[in-house]
């Protein structure tokens, strides 16, 4: 008997089958199991090639896929020879072979379609689904994420970074796993892998430039979206002192991984971090546009009741008045909070008492220093680099008065409300003072 005739024999028996490995929970039904290792090890003619006996071993497996009996095959790895290598140390996971189809309508990628039996089986557990594909002509694998939940064709659309690399109707092998949320994350790759992560008591912590934040619940979900298809995301949530931020974890399997934050309708990608413990606020730059960035951050500490030296922080009543003067634009009372600020400055740096002039002429204070009447002179700002060119700018206001004086350039953070500062003492004979 030839070749062709046995295979003809055992196609008409047995069926052709869609070729699917294990994937899924033990049951007792291990009759296909058991059924495939008999029939293989029997089938020791020399006219039965390898062929015929992967005819075999799609429809057993085909049969234990409808009887729920997935994990069950493991055990039958061993004897399908270059079957074994779609398995990772004997675990369990869903392998088929099909052929790619034509390009959807619309969008630039190769469907591979999958039976619609097993869909519900593929969709048993919760968690992103992983898919690999295996290009068996290159050997070049792919992975991404696919989210099989919501969707009528149980069809995989390949992102369209890898189509150029298959041909339409070409074999492709397709492997896929369900993923534990924890087991997801702990792949990601990159910049991203240290941002959310498990720490040595193993709990889940987002790692952000520094301050560990527990997250104490996480969910995830999938990118809709034709450019990056195939992206999965978790998604958690931190809250400080006053408001909750949410952030997502983009990972799509081949790319970089992206840490995002929700700013308005959006979840803008981070591209940095700022933590100064000694205040507990945290600041968090993100992408804002092509070509500019933009801030926010968060706060963990209370904010003191007045202001404090040791965080470099004014109490929130205060931070509120200059929030609004800088978002207004206005500058008297953004002059005017200066001036406080400064004022407990120059009391804290040079062991004075200075009393503000509440007119709106001559120096913003004065102050006496060993028995000579001085003055003091601040200019505020919300822009941090500009703190030296307003120092000099004070510094010349104090000369101008013809006394000695002290002159403050105070940098205050609308939404943190730290602020810093340079001082210099400019004595009455004095052209340029020394900084401090």
């Amino acid at each position: 008997m030839g070749d062709g005739t046995r295979v003809a024999q055992m196609e008409n028996r047995f069926g052709l089958g869609q070729p699917v490995d294990t994937y899924g929970e033990p049951c007792p039904h291990v009759k296909a199991a058991t059924q495939v290792k008999e029939t293989v090890k029997a089938l020791d003619n020399k006219d039965i090639n390898e062929a015929q006996a992967q005819i075999l071993w799609k429809q057993a497996i085909k049969e234990a896929v409808q009887d729920s009996n997935l994990k069950a095959l493991a055990g039958a790895v061993g004897d399908m020879g270059d079957l074994k290598s779609y398995y990772e140390d004997g675990e369990p996971n869903l392998v088929l072979k099909g052929r790619t189809g034509k390009p959807t309508e619309g969008y630039n990628n190769i469907r591979v379609a999958l039976p619609h039996n097993l869909i519900e089986t593929i969709m048993a557990e919760e968690g992103p689904v992983q898919v690999e594909l295996t290009n068996p002509i290159s050997k070049e694998t792919y992975s991404f994420y696919k989210d099989f939940h919501r969707v009528e064709e149980p069809d995989i659309d390949m992102p369209t970074k890898v189509v150029g690399d298959f041909q339409v109707h070409q074999d492709v092998i397709v492997k896929m796993r369900g993923l534990p949320i924890w087991e997801f994350v702990n792949q990601v790759e990159g910049k991203a892998s240290g941002i959310v992560k498990f720490n040595n008591d193993g709990i889940l912590v987002a790692n952000l430039g520094g301050k560990e934040i527990p997250i104490e619940s996480i969910d995830y979900d999938y990118l809709q979206s034709r450019g990056i298809s195939g992206t999965a995301y978790v998604e958690f949530e931190i809250k400080d002192i006053s408001k909750t931020e949410r952030f997502r974890l983009y990972d799509n399997g081949f790319g970089e991984p992206r840490f995002t934050i929700e700013m308005g309708d959006h979840f803008r990608q981070v591209v940095g971090f700022e933590y100064d413990p000694k205040r507990d606020v945290l600041k968090i730059e993100y992408e804002r546009g092509i070509d500019w960035n933009s801030r926010t951050s968060l706060r963990f500490m209370e904010p003191p009741d007045k202001i404090d030296f040791d965080t470099r922080r004014i109490p929130e009543e205060m931070r509120l008045r200059w929030e609004a003067a800088v978002e207004s634009e206005n500058k008297d009372e953004m002059g005017q909070i200066g001036e406080e600020v400064g004022a407990n400055i120059a009391e804290e740096e040079y062991n004075v008492k200075v009393s503000l002039n509440d007119k709106t002429t001559g120096p913003d204070g004065r102050f006496t220093r060993d028995s000579e009447p001085c003055v003091l002179e601040v200019k505020s700002t919300a822009d941090k680099s500009k703190l030296g060119t307003y120092l000099e700018d004070a510094k010349d206001d104090v000369q101008g008065r013809n006394k000695a004086g002290i002159a403050v350039s105070v940098y205050i953070d609308k939404d943190t409300g730290s602020f810093e500062y340079k001082h210099d003492f400019i004595s009455k004979t004095q052209d340029k003072g020394e900084e401090c």
